[in-house]
């Protein structure tokens, strides 16, 4: 629910403004009946709503989301008997909005077009809170707050108001109004502020809704880890490490995990490890009898994990070999992560002078040079000073920060 404190001055203002207000023109029927027609065919919204005006701010509010994204969900609810609807209705002085959903509608009630991006997160968390049948986005999210309480206005550092009632709900929704609405502002804000509470909150919504939506879609069975915790505290990651917000969402997702709370962030991680996340990012597939290995046994862990990956090409080993415990190199993960996008139909571009800058260019194995050049193009691996250090083993921290490059680029 979105809510605004209006004085009674102000509220008295409104009431005589509306008693000697001269009529509005009154819309078409035609552009009217158009807008609807757009609003239910390109968004999967009902209305009742007869004003030009709201209509066509409705339209151009819903547009600011990203491509699909509401349709999809409008038409996930239709598949589960839900209709969707928005309406307009004026519900007091000091609610602009409001969002409910029962087993058969869900209905967004606005007096106001502010609410709307607001009213639709709310439809957001439910809608990908009922894929998962467990909990909802909003229920995770982490309390960044330090007990400061929350009401409808802005307050981007602490979201603190002298009214209103602390909930990740109203918190959640409120992050996807700023995220939509104010993309600019949320940019500026997170480059100027990397380790301020509002920044992770701010990765943690985007993270959920891309990967809620990206997961959801194809296997609805297989729920993100990524919805399931709040970030993981760990006592050696540092609270401004670069990699600080791809460890939250690796090990909160589960791709990635620790030791009690150590996270071993400088730790070389082996083949058999990295296979592993690979296998859980990409939700476990499953796989058939795929090719043995002599050092890889079916008691290993990553035993799924190396059987689906050499299945699929996306490792080869040496002879009947794959040695698991020999450290990743930059190199071989690179490559790794090449074949899983050509196995995945993702972008492969790369430009062929994209390793001209690094001096040691000409260590970069011959299988693993069209894959480092995608890499560099694409910004995820970037080289230490002038060398790329291809054959250097790559730590635990690097693999996250690399991977979640990728989930937030090509890799969409």
């Amino acid at each position: 629910m979105k809510k605004r404190l209006v004085s009674f001055i102000l509220l008295l203002s409104i009431i005589c403004s509306l008693a000697i207000a001269l009529p509005q023109p009154v819309a078409s029927a035609a552009s009217v009946n158009e807008m609807t027609g757009v609003l239910r065919s390109v968004y999967g919204f009902n209305t009742t709503m007869d004003r030009a005006g709201m209509l066509n701010g409705t339209l151009s509010l819903l547009s600011m989301f990203p491509d699909g994204m509401v349709k999809e969900m409008t038409d996930g609810y239709r598949a589960r008997g839900i209709t969707s609807t928005i309406h307009e209705e004026y519900i007091n002085p000091w609610v602009t909005g409001r969002a409910s959903i029962t087993s058969s509608r869900l209905t967004i009630t606005l007096a106001d077009l502010e609410a709307l991006i607001h009213e639709v997160g709310h439809a957001i968390d439910w809608y990908l809170g009922m894929l998962a049948g467990r909990r909802w986005i909003s229920s995770a999210l982490p309390n960044f707050n330090n007990g400061h309480r929350y009401g409808g206005e802005y307050h981007p550092d602490v979201f603190s108001t002298p009214y209103g009632s602390t909930s990740s709900a109203e918190d959640f929704a409120e992050i996807v109004d700023q995220l939509i609405y104010s993309p600019d502002y949320v940019r500026t804000f997170i480059r100027s502020k990397p380790n301020a509470p509002l920044t992770q909150k701010y990765h943690f919504v985007m993270d959920r809704m891309v990967e809620g939506f990206r997961v959801l879609r194809s296997k609805e069975s297989a729920f993100p880890r990524i919805f399931m915790a709040p970030p993981i505290v760990f006592a050696d990651v540092q609270t401004g490490s670069v990699a600080i917000n791809a460890i939250n969402w690796a090990s909160s997702s589960g791709i990635v995990t620790g030791r009690n709370d150590m996270f071993f962030p400088q730790d070389n991680m082996t083949r058999e490890q990295y296979a592993l996340v690979l296998w859980r990012y990409l939700s476990r597939p499953s796989s058939g009898a795929g090719r043995g290995f002599v050092d890889v046994s079916s008691s290993d862990v990553a035993f799924e994990a190396i059987k689906w990956a050499s299945e699929s090409g996306i490792v080869t080993g040496r002879g009947d070999r794959f040695l698991p415990r020999d450290n990743m190199t930059r190199a071989e993960m690179i490559l790794m992560m090449y074949r899983v996008s050509r196995l995945y139909g993702k972008n492969l571009s790369f430009d062929p002078s994209a390793l001209n800058s690094f001096g040691d260019r000409g260590q970069v194995p011959a299988a693993a040079r069209e894959a480092m050049l995608w890499g560099v193009t694409h910004g995820l691996i970037t080289g230490r000073g002038n060398n790329l250090l291809p054959n250097d083993p790559v730590t635990r921290e690097q693999v996250v920060l690399i991977l979640y490059r990728y989930v937030h680029g090509i890799g969409r």
